[in-house]
């Protein structure tokens, strides 16, 4: 009677059938995991939304006229600002109203690249009034905002004024829920992508179709997230809750640069792959899925911050590399869990193994690319190490960072300490499953030639698995901190719209003159002049001020400016335009009477 043939892979799959006997629990166990993880990014979501606060403007008010503040003669026809970047506004987007709440501007309010305008009915009475407004910035971002002015004398208008203005209490909501939508998305498009793309390149002919079930209900998901955005950013751009989707200009406005034709893309992508799902994986199905994995991406780049980037062709090629590696890699690990789950369960070790050297040489580059790709956007929209810690957007970006830091020291170990043990022996992928089985008695007295070597890997290989998981879990949270930078103002904006006043003094009479430029750098200033007596108070006497400036060091100047009654003592030059930095020299001259003149200069840095 022949002698039965032990073979160390007969051995294993002996284990790994030992092993699926636990499946049952296996499967709770997995259910607590995704349980936990749901949990996770939840709060990862909920800490770093709070983390950034009302931080989501991408476009700041540099320059009003009126000044915030400011004291009138007479009334005003019409509010000009000026923006740090291109902005869309409605008709109705402005809205100017006095101390009892009533409107007085004409509802005509129009865009002009940074610049926006509201008309005013005629004859203002005197008064303070406050003048509140929505715009949508150049990348796709609602902006709102509000400052104060006063005719005749100063007088205050309350703080509920402005906020009732456009019924705005529902802001906070619609930015946390625009956030959470916006990080599920980046989750879903970059999953589904990478899992299509990459699955592909891992199945075998006789497997089935990389876009499983749960693949086709990931894009589902993210066809909803990417659509449920719509409702909220109209509600930011009108200030007039959900509802006013329905308003076919809100809503055109909602879908202004760029937006629109975001939520277009990943959805169509989307939908394209859901559709193949468990469908044969050839021909017209293979071309559908992978033309939907590949226009997904594309549209979270066409809008957000690449669109205000500079250089904007490094930003967009950056971006784009960005946005496909990381499906790449996050959507290759999800689809990597999948291949080896299934491989294994057949007992099909060896092209386990397989399919992990492979995806590990495609993780290599692609994780080379991100982090090339990351650090190109990080510099557009850094441009400082300060900012890291001064700006929410510096502060998540570390922390983005660090996690991915992490991820790398993982992907590390698969690569250069258990790749390496698989080898090419067939015996090189053992299982998890085989080693519960191994532990608890099945299999154990293999004494076969190699055996000694498959023990070794199958000792490694539930670490694999656990660090696999753990890359996944951080890939995840890595990408709800994308979506959330996604919404935040870049570092290099705020640091460019922060208002940092200069100023100056000089003896002036018998007291002294301020002189300060607001924000005190290159470009387009509001320049202070005041006037105080010699205890301190502001000094009323002064008339026909004159303000004259100069650059030696450039031979510019003199520029003469004419200054407007901003207060008692108070005089102000708005939107002046100051084109070089450099040591500036102001000259003031005023008439405390008609037989005396007073002069003065000063000497202010600009940035």
């Amino acid at each position: 009677m022949p002698r039965p043939i032990h073979h160390p892979v007969t051995s294993t799959v002996d284990r790994a059938d030992a092993g699926l006997r636990n499946a049952t629990s296996g499967q709770a166990g997995s259910a607590r995991r995704v349980h936990a993880a749901v949990l996770i990014l939840l709060v990862v979501l909920a800490v770093v939304g709070g983390w950034a606060g009302r931080a989501s403007a991408h476009a700041a008010l540099e320059s009003s006229d009126p000044v915030d503040g400011s004291v009138l003669d007479a009334g005003p026809t019409a509010v000009k600002m000026t923006f740090t970047e291109g902005v869309e506004v409605r008709a109705d987007g402005v809205r100017v109203l006095d101390a009892a709440g009533e409107r007085v501007d004409a509802g005509r309010a129009t865009a002009s690249g940074t610049t926006v305008t509201a008309p005013l009915r005629s004859g203002l009475v005197d008064g303070g009034y406050v003048v509140a407004w929505r715009v949508v910035s150049a990348d796709g971002h609602p902006v709102s905002g509000a400052f104060r002015f006063s005719i005749g004398v100063r007088s205050e208008v309350g703080a509920d004024v402005a906020e009732r203005a456009f019924a705005s209490a529902s802001d906070d909501r619609d930015e946390w829920a625009g956030r959470a939508l916006r990080a599920l998305t980046y989750l879903a498009v970059l999953g589904v992508s990478g899992a299509v793309v990459v699955g592909g390149g891992l199945r075998r002919e006789d497997e089935p179709t990389p876009v499983n079930r749960a693949v086709g209900a990931l894009a589902g998901v993210g066809i909803f997230a990417a659509a449920a955005q719509i409702p909220f950013q109209a509600s930011l751009v009108s200030g007039q809750g959900l509802g006013s989707v329905s308003d076919q200009g809100v809503l055109k406005l909602a879908l202004s640069d760029g937006f629109g034709w975001s939520i277009l893309a990943v959805c169509l992508g989307l939908l394209s792959v859901a559709l193949t799902t468990g469908l044969p994986f050839r021909a017209a199905v293979r071309v559908t899925a992978t033309g939907g994995a590949v226009l997904a991406p594309l549209g979270l780049v066409v809008t957000g911050h690449t669109r205000t980037m500079s250089p904007a062709a490094l930003g967009y090629l950056a971006d784009l590399i960005h946005v496909f590696a990381g499906a790449v890699w996050f959507g290759g690990l999800l689809s990597l869990v999948a291949t080896l789950r299934r491989r294994r369960r057949v007992a099909d070790l060896p092209a386990a193994a397989d399919a992990v050297r492979r995806f590990s040489g495609w993780a290599l580059v692609t994780a080379a690319l991100v982090v090339a790709s990351g650090s190109t956007l990080a510099w557009i929209e850094v441009r400082g190490l300060h900012a890291l810690v001064d700006t929410s957007y510096g502060r998540v970006l570390v922390a983005k960072v660090s996690l991915v830091g992490v991820v790398l020291l993982g992907a590390a170990w698969n690569r250069f300490s258990f790749i390496p043990s698989l080898g090419g022996s067939d015996e090189a992928a053992g299982s998890e499953d085989a080693d519960d089985a191994d532990d608890s008695g099945d299999g154990a007295q293999d004494s076969s030639p190699g055996a000694g070597d498959a023990t070794t890997v199958s000792g490694k290989w539930p670490t694999f698995h656990k660090v696999l998981r753990t890359e996944v879990a951080l890939l995840a949270v890595v990408l709800v901190l994308t979506g959330v930078l996604s919404n935040l103002t870049p570092a290099r904006e705020v640091a460019a719209s922060a208002a940092v006043e200069i100023s100056a003094s000089a003896p002036f009479g018998n007291g002294r003159v301020d002189v300060s430029f607001d924000p005190g750098r290159e470009g387009r200033n509001d320049v202070h002049v005041q006037f105080f007596d010699s205890k301190g108070l502001a000094d009323d006497s002064y008339e026909d001020v004159e303000v004259h400036l100069s650059l030696p060091a450039k031979d510019v100047g003199p520029l003469d400016l004419e200054p407007a009654t901003a207060g008692p003592g108070h005089f102000i030059v708005v939107n002046t335009d100051v084109p070089l930095a450099g040591t500036w020299t102001v000259e003031v001259t005023a008439q405390r009477d008609r037989f005396t003149q007073v002069e003065a200069s000063v000497r202010i840095t600009v940035r």
